[in-house]
């Protein structure tokens, strides 16, 4: 059965479009219309190109059906398709062509390394393993105890471990004078059971009974740690080796704490740099082989710490400048389009040759600038903090003076999972045009509600501001504009301004907030 639809052409015909290649399936004019809502639902001028993209193809092949089957003259609306294709192509040959910052993130990012192809760039077991075989002094890099003896004195040299070091008794004279060539490492070091637990598994443990010293590593790059995990590590070698010197290190990508102030902290980014002044000191002593592995671990190392941090701001200009083309590209289904016309085949290559370098683009370069402006309008305010496990809402973040803490009665008011810790916080929100702050009146837990319904009265009462009743009230608020959301510079003064506009007006509000709770 055909399905039919009154459709108006904008060349002038109107009549029934009869869409015989779509038999038993929905219409054109129906799938149309139902992407158009599911856009319209998105409100993003990128949803409004999805659709345009996605139908493209079923529309090309229905000017076919349509010509032959009614003999209508559709040129105008085939040429207007064709002009969409055309600006299209030309936006992202903007983006492309004669760019130098992308073709070189692109050759950084695209550069050759093994364990890139071999898919072992981030797993945690791959790199105790390389680690392993390089603290080893018995294999055969030929670099002996030198790299463990470097690694341990730059891990206890730490400025973060400072107040850790009396933990470890050992001296930094001992270990740079000492040999460790009877030091023994094992890799993913075995815990059968502990109380009862599942098998677990410590990814480097490095022994020396000649020294009576252990030295054992917690490796973290993207995972996070299980539950008493690193307590439940440091008791089994404790109960393993005892009246041994251990030190526990907790090595991570992106500087985590450890859960337990006992371990020592170290970052990748230390390894990497002290691996990369290493190595040209001890090239002579290397074969090619040997050489040629350690140095592409270090190209490996490079990007995951320096490179990604590099990249990070090269992103961040490219997608600032050129949004709509990178988001154009990364939603953008090849796959679905029409190969017809010469100027598709060109849109479909360039968008399949840029589709991973503008997902990397995305990644690192689509930054909230309004989140990051509002931490560093913290850093200029001390008499300002924040929730920090919950502050920040889609449009807005919320902040309170540290006054608040030492009013009596008023903390604890609040529902927990609320976004702060006091019920009148001074919060940001962004509109499309204007960013505004205020002072409100927030959410009470029930059983405080009462009290509530008292304080907004004391304070309709006794100030000139007029807070409602319900379970939040605005006390005041001022606004301003802003032109551009990706300026953290006119960001920040937007808030400043905004923070000095209600600075008298906070001073009467604290001293209202004390007057009632104490």
């Amino acid at each position: 059965m055909l399905i039919k639809k009154t459709f108006p052409c904008d060349c002038g015909w109107s009549g029934e479009w009869v869409t015989g290649g779509f038999r038993k399936q929905k219409s054109l004019v129906e799938i149309v219309e139902d992407e158009l809502v599911a856009a319209k639902q998105r409100k993003t001028r990128e949803a409004w190109r999805t659709v345009y993209q996605k139908l493209l193809g079923k529309f090309l092949q229905c000017l076919t059906i349509l010509k032959s089957d009614l003999g209508i003259n559709l040129r105008l609306v085939e040429s207007g398709v064709i002009n969409l294709v055309i600006d299209d192509l030309r936006m992202i040959t903007g983006f492309v062509i004669n760019n130098y910052r992308l073709e070189k993130l692109m050759a950084s990012v695209n550069e050759f390394n093994p364990f890139k192809v071999l898919g072992v760039k981030h797993y945690e077991i791959r790199h105790s393993n390389v680690l392993g075989w390089l603290l080893s002094p018995e294999e055969n890099h030929h670099l002996g105890d030198f790299l463990f003896k470097k690694m341990v004195l730059e891990v206890l040299n730490l400025d973060k471990n400072i107040q850790r070091r009396g933990l470890f008794n050992v001296t930094e004279t001992s270990i740079f004078l000492n040999s460790f060539h009877d030091l023994e490492v094992e890799r993913e070091y075995t815990i059968e059971s502990y109380q009862g637990s599942n098998k677990k598994y410590i990814d480097l443990v490095m022994v020396s009974h000649l020294h009576k010293m252990v030295v054992f590593i917690e490796n973290k790059i993207y995972s996070t740690e299980g539950v008493n995990q690193l307590k439940i590590y440091y008791d089994t070698i404790v109960q393993k080796y005892p009246g041994y010197d251990i030190l526990p290190i907790y090595l991570t990508l992106k500087d985590e704490q450890p859960s337990e102030n006992y371990y020592f902290e170290y970052r990748y980014l230390s390894l990497y740099q002290l691996l990369s002044n290493l190595l040209p000191l001890k090239k002579e002593q290397m074969s090619d082989k040997v050489y040629s592995f350690i140095n592409d671990y270090l190209c490996n190392l490079r990007e995951l710490t320096v490179k990604e941090s590099d990249h990070k701001e090269v992103c961040e200009e490219l997608y600032r400048e050129y949004s709509r083309e990178v988001n154009y590209i990364v939603t953008c289904k090849e796959g679905e389009m029409n190969l017809q016309y010469l100027e598709n085949k060109q849109l479909y290559d360039l968008i399949r040759k840029y589709k991973d370098i503008s997902k990397y683009i995305k990644q690192h370069g689509d930054v909230d600038y309004f989140k990051r402006t509002f931490y560093q309008f913290i850093d200029q305010h001390p008499e300002l903090t924040y929730r920090e496990d919950r502050h920040d809402v889609a449009k807005g973040a919320f902040c309170y003076p540290k006054e608040y803490q030492l009013i009596q009665n008023f903390n604890g008011l609040t529902l927990e999972n609320w976004y702060s810790d006091y019920p009148c916080p001074l919060i940001f929100d962004r509109q499309n045009n204007s960013i505004s702050l205020k002072f409100e009146v927030g959410r009470f837990k029930d059983v405080h509600l009462e009290q509530r319904k008292k304080f907004v009265e004391f304070f309709r009462e006794n100030t000139e501001f007029n807070p409602n009743d319900t379970d939040v009230g605005q006390i005041i608020r001022k606004q301003l504009p802003v032109k551009d959301w990706k300026n953290t510079e006119e960001i920040l003064q937007k808030m400043n301004e905004l923070y000095g506009m209600l600075r008298n007006d906070q001073e009467i509000i604290i001293q209202a907030i004390k007057d009632f709770w104490e």
